[in-house]
């Protein structure tokens, strides 16, 4: 798949289940803690770079991300 600045909602579906990607939420976390995405991981954007060293994803995953 190539780098898209964007995706379908059916595209970024079928790349979690194919374990081919992962869905990080970026909100804050009173946000993430209102409403959020089935098994999103959250990493808030003022926590960014910290939050993703400690994710260890795979270099063969893509990384979704998703923001109000």
């Amino acid at each position: 798949m190539s780098n898209k600045a964007a995706i379908t909602p059916q595209e970024a579906q079928d790349l979690i289940r194919q374990d081919k990607a992962i869905l990080v939420d970026v909100r804050e976390a009173d946000e993430f803690k209102t409403a959020h995405i089935a098994n999103a991981l959250s990493v808030p954007l003022s926590n960014l770079e910290h939050g993703f060293s400690l994710l260890h994803v795979p270099q063969d995953k893509m990384i979704l991300v998703h923001c109000l």
